[in-house]
């Protein structure tokens, strides 16, 4: 699978969408209007940007996204609120986002085998 269909955007009911290990470079925005999902897997991918929409998951409680080609993420992610794991391992960061630090319900976050240079203080 090289992308999403722009109509996995209307399946508003969806509660899980499990995408790991295919060849997908990109997030569609419409994946804003999944607002019921709650665990969200983009593993082993070669995703390089993510859309600001997925900040609109606010019943998100994992995101998966490690394995991929990310240099940075939204700082959107920080709106989040449900999130208790966040894995962003096996990325291209050099930083720790700053709005990471909004997330009050998570538990895990997985940032190894990046090039992290910086941490927010």
């Amino acid at each position: 699978l090289t992308s999403v269909p722009e109509a996995l955007g209307e399946l508003t009911a969806l509660t899980k969408l499990l995408l790991s290990e295919n060849l997908l470079t990109s997030v569609p925005p419409e994946f804003g209007s999944l607002t019921a999902l709650t665990v969200l897997r983009l593993s082993k991918n070669q995703v390089t940007s993510l859309p600001a929409e997925l900040g609109l998951l606010t019943a998100l409680t994992e995101l998966h996204l490690d394995d991929n080609q990310l240099k940075s993420v939204p700082v959107a992610l920080g709106c989040l609120t449900a999130l208790t794991t966040l894995y962003l391992n096996s990325n291209q960061l050099s930083c720790v986002p700053a709005a990471l630090g909004r997330l009050a319900a998570l538990t895990e976050l997985h940032l190894c085998n990046n090039q992290i240079t910086s941490v927010p203080a």
